[in-house]
């Protein structure tokens, strides 16, 4: 099972292989697909570009906002249809494949009876 690579690093039309990093066939753009039956969902988004940020003149704007900017997304990739759950984070725990990635809003939320 590849948890990680699907929560973490999941890429899309393309999954380099991990032993040589080879490119091999993958999800089709829009396809949705689970790498197990506790992993997320996950979805194939294309490569593109968008604007980031807010004009200056937009109205209670905050200083961080700007300034706007197009950025680039080089290949396609996976990320996930939704949250991931406390069970799915658990899972991958287990399975050995999260440690040591911290993960701190997962304890936080717990604390909060499973809001973040």
């Amino acid at each position: 099972m590849a948890r990680l690579a699907l929560l973490f690093v999941g890429t899309a039309g393309y999954v380099l292989a991990a032993a040589g990093c080879q490119p091999v066939a993958g999800p089709k753009i829009g396809e949705r697909f689970r790498d197990c039956a506790e992993c997320p969902e996950m979805v194939v988004v294309p490569a593109g570009s968008f604007l980031k940020g807010s004009p200056a003149s937009e109205k209670e704007r905050d200083e961080n906002e700007g300034p706007v900017h197009r950025v680039g997304i080089a290949a396609p990739f996976a990320m996930g249809v939704y949250e991931v759950t406390f069970a799915q984070w658990d899972a991958c725990e287990e399975d050995g494949r999260c440690r040591g990635h911290s993960w701190n809003e997962v304890e936080v939320g717990r604390a909060r009876g499973g809001r973040w």
